[in-house]
């Protein structure tokens, strides 16, 4: 707990929001720990009737993005604002402010809480400025596409337990925080316009980091740490000279590696996701199938086939 005058303010990292409120249920397994901080719960809330309720003041901003069925809500920060809620709307509750709800009926959406560091992180990395605090305004009911697909591309990884890895995570969270700074922040930063092309030089240094890491988590901001670009200004780059996206590489990589290691038959396909920086071998055997079309253990030479 932080103190900022006499209101207490808690993280969303360290509660458990399914308990407060309308019951709900996960609507993902528990995620890892996220990069900044961020952190991200589904849940799906059954139509019980019950009385207004209360969250906590917080130090991050919530996010707050409807996922499925429509619902009358209402909540109070200095005054009720109402609205019929519908999926592909959000919710922005600025940090340090408690919040009275009122809602009836079923419903999924996903929170996603916004550290103060990751918006901060955003507006010295990607704008025209580097303030010191970062205030947002407060929404309701306000449809979001953008927001919605990343919400829906988030929930679907987390259902997946990671099955597109860390690096996509980060990159979903950074275009997230990017665009709720340009759009919802009270005094909305400009974004630095970057142009050219990466190098011969600078996409091979990629590669050879890339090769050198594919055990370990790779991340966005090491990437474009070896470009001298930002994080954002590097993914757009990057996609531009090879076509993909910063982490659809490095998977490309992972499975690529992934069956040299099978074919030549010295290592239990266990070890190879791990040596390859998948998180288990379930997924190894869903990319590898997707790559090549069969699965890891038919890629192990015959004589091996009983390591796997």
């Amino acid at each position: 707990m932080v103190t900022s005058g006499t209101l207490d303010l808690c993280s969303f990292a360290e509660i458990d929001p399914y308990t407060i409120g309308p019951k709900a249920e996960p609507l993902h397994p528990l995620p890892p720990h996220l990069p900044e901080g961020v952190a991200v719960r589904g849940g799906r809330h059954e139509p019980d009737l019950l009385a207004p309720f209360e969250t906590p003041a917080f130090v991050e901003d919530l996010l707050i993005i409807h996922l499925r069925i429509p619902k009358r809500l209402s909540i109070k920060l200095d005054r009720w604002m109402h609205t019929d809620s519908m999926p592909g709307d959000l919710a922005l509750i600025p940090r340090g402010h408690t919040c009275t709800w009122d809602a009836g009926g079923a419903g999924e959406a996903l929170m996603v809480s916004v550290p103060p560091a990751l918006s901060v992180k955003a507006a010295v990395q990607e704008t025209r400025r580097a303030p010191d605090q970062i205030e947002f305004m407060p929404q309701l009911g306000r449809a979001d596409p953008l927001v919605h697909a990343i919400g829906q591309a988030m929930l679907g990884e987390l259902q997946t337990q990671g099955l597109f890895g860390m690096l996509y995570l980060e990159s979903l969270l950074r275009t997230l925080a990017l665009h709720l700074l340009r759009t919802y922040a009270v005094a909305p930063p400009s974004l630095v316009t970057v142009k050219g092309t990466l190098s011969a030089d600078a996409l091979q240094r990629i590669r050879n980091y890339v090769h050198d890491h594919l055990s370990e988590a790779i991340t966005l901001e090491a990437l474009a740490a070896l470009t001298h670009l930002s994080p954002y200004h590097f993914a757009r780059t990057f996609k531009e000279a090879t076509g993909l996206p910063p982490y659809q590489y490095v998977l490309q990589c992972r499975v690529e590696q992934a069956k040299t290691l099978l074919m030549a038959g010295n290592h239990a396909i266990s070890e190879v996701a791990h040596m390859v920086g998948f998180a288990s071998q379930s997924h190894l055997t869903r990319h590898v199938r997707k790559a090549f079309g069969v699965t890891p253990s038919m890629l192990v030479p015959k004589r091996k086939n009983g390591q796997g």
